[in-house]
């Protein structure tokens, strides 16, 4: 197979190696292929090295491909010159495509996580059977649990605060999320002031639904109905949210803790 035909495809994560050969078999198709570059630069200094200490072969699964893809990589572990580094010999690494310590290429990696944030552990693995993706779901939680949580890049204007039960009636929590901008409210007519509510304020005994548990309700939360009723802000990103997290809920009822929920809420829709 020549390097041209693989670049016909838009792979960039495979712009870093030479495939030499390909062979498929019945459990899947195995390509040899070895790094592009002639250096490789030390993880500690940073320094560029020629010197070339071994070579050996990596084994590194990658995203399906009518099966199950292995690379099988010839490596080579180089000697860095630089005296007063910790570092003596390093690997090199494939960018795009091979991480430190890890048997799984970072698209595939990616994907697992997708599948993880999304489904959780046992029904992970299901779609991961039917995507030719062989993995436990001990390996999923796991993924989720070593990535990074997400990071506010800029303090919110307006937070929306709702509450929810992670065990009704014993243990309840706060979400917490930024509201986006204000709704138009064009074409709506004139909006609604807290001048304007007053009557109904005043008497609400004059009121059909006066006495019912709906309306005891809404005088106990008067001043949450009013801000709903007046603000130019929408709170159904927070109800939104909410409701994300109960589906969250009762796909791990009973196998997962709140660490691991929490990880799942905090990941990007």
């Amino acid at each position: 197979m020549h390097n041209q035909t693989v670049a016909e495809f838009d792979l960039p994560h495979l712009a870093g190696i030479v495939i030499e050969r390909i062979e498929s078999g019945p459990e899947g198709t195995s390509l040899f292929a070895r790094a592009r570059a002639g250096t490789a630069s030390c993880p500690a200094c940073a320094t560029v090295s020629k010197s070339v200490r071994s070579r050996y072969q990596r084994c590194l699964a990658d995203t399906p491909v009518s099966g199950l893809p292995v690379w099988l990589l010839l490596v080579r572990r180089f000697n860095c010159r630089v005296g007063d580094c910790d570092v003596r010999t390093f690997v090199e690494q494939i960018p795009g495509l091979t991480i430190r310590r890890r048997r799984r290429s970072q698209p595939l990696q990616g994907l697992l996580h997708s599948v993880g944030a999304a489904l959780a552990g046992r029904a992970g693995v299901r779609l991961a059977a039917k995507l030719a993706m062989d993995v436990s779901r001990s390996t999923l939680l796991r993924l989720l649990r070593v990535t990074p949580e997400p990071v506010l890049t800029a303090a919110p204007r307006v937070l929306g605060v709702d509450d929810f039960a992670l065990r009704r009636g014993q243990v309840y929590a706060s979400r917490r999320r930024p509201i986006p901008a204000p709704r138009s409210s064009a074409g709506t007519g004139p909006a609604t002031t807290p001048t304007a509510l007053a009557p109904a304020r005043r008497t609400p005994s004059k009121s059909p639904i006066a006495g019912t548990s709906f309306a005891k309700g809404l005088q106990r939360d008067l001043d949450a109905v009013t801000a709903g009723l007046t603000l130019p802000w929408s709170s159904g990103a927070v109800e939104g949210q909410v409701n994300r997290v109960k589906m969250l809920k009762r796909q791990m009822y009973g196998r997962a803790k709140f660490d691991l929920l929490r990880r799942r809420i905090l990941q990007p829709n």
